[in-house]
């Protein structure tokens, strides 16, 4: 019963895995949309919202294959201990723990990525607000 238990944690992982996928997939779009609409603005400096805008789906990107790497292994490693399981060989506990570390490791970059990313989009919030600000004091 052991090894069945072993071979499971990971996949008990996988929804997790999976919202955060969403989330950031979903954020991805939007960014994808700033851009677009980046494209209608023409009274406006655009090169550095671009530059921003870019930094931030170079991010969302890495923290994507982050995410998409982390349940892949996740997956694999459960089905590599099941299969070893099955078999009777002893090494499959550690080969279970080989992937979902490398699983787990992958999902705090992933992590780090998108906290760096929200940073960098509470920046454009603050000017945005800024500059609200500034023409609703000059009126």
């Amino acid at each position: 019963m052991q090894g069945t238990v072993n071979w499971l944690m990971p996949l008990l992982l996988l929804p997790g895995v999976g919202l955060l996928l969403l989330s950031t997939s979903t954020r991805f779009g939007q960014l994808h949309a700033e851009v677009h609409q980046l494209f209608h603005e023409e009274d406006m400096d655009r090169a550095p919202i671009a530059q921003h805008l870019l930094h931030r789906a170079r991010l969302f990107r890495n923290a994507l294959t982050a995410l998409y790497a982390s349940a892949a292994l996740f997956a694999v490693g459960s089905i590599a201990g099941a299969l070893m399981s099955l078999l009777g060989q002893a090494a499959s506990d550690w080969l279970v723990f080989l992937f979902a570390a490398l699983g787990a490791a992958l999902l705090v970059v992933a992590t780090v990525l998108l906290v760096r990313e929200s940073t960098l989009s509470l920046v454009i919030i603050e000017a945005h607000v800024e500059q609200l600000v500034g023409e609703t004091s000059f009126e």
